[in-house]
């Protein structure tokens, strides 16, 4: 996190395609990206209101959520599934699916993601296929 925006500081790529606008050291939007949603949601509610309206929500697909209460429901499923997805809401076609990494207090300090693409798999089979990966791999990082 830097200043309201989410910080790529490592990227692998294991096929052709992946995000088209996101490279590393590129600074991405809160709001609707997985890892900016997983930060929202570690904050107390009131104070995750205070940065929604702070912030600008710029619509950059046509599924692209900017609204603050549809995003404040978006978040709240966040906190309670523990993840975080996003469908089309950042870059066409683009699906991820995140989870926090965060120290042994709980305190939240980045994210692991995977990113597919809408012609490759659907939301729901990324969720299904690969959550368990990410979080033996979240476990390996966090201790």
């Amino acid at each position: 996190m830097d200043e309201d925006e989410l910080v790529y500081i490592a990227r692998s790529r294991h096929t052709p395609f992946n995000s088209t606008s996101v490279r590393l050291g590129e600074r991405v939007p809160i709001f609707c990206t997985a890892g900016g949603r997983l930060w929202l949601a570690s904050l107390p509610e009131t104070e995750c209101e205070t940065v929604l309206q702070r912030i600008t929500r710029e619509q950059r697909t046509p599924y692209t959520v900017t609204d603050i209460a549809s995003l404040m429901e978006k978040i709240a499923q966040v906190r309670r599934q523990g993840y975080a997805t996003i469908e089309q809401e950042f870059e066409i076609g683009m699906l991820v699916l995140a989870v926090p990494l965060t120290d042994r207090e709980g305190t939240w300090w980045g994210a692991l993601s995977l990113t597919s693409h809408q012609s490759r798999t659907s939301l729901e089979a990324l969720c299904r296929d690969h959550l368990d990966l990410l979080y033996s791999a979240q476990a390996m990082l966090v201790g």
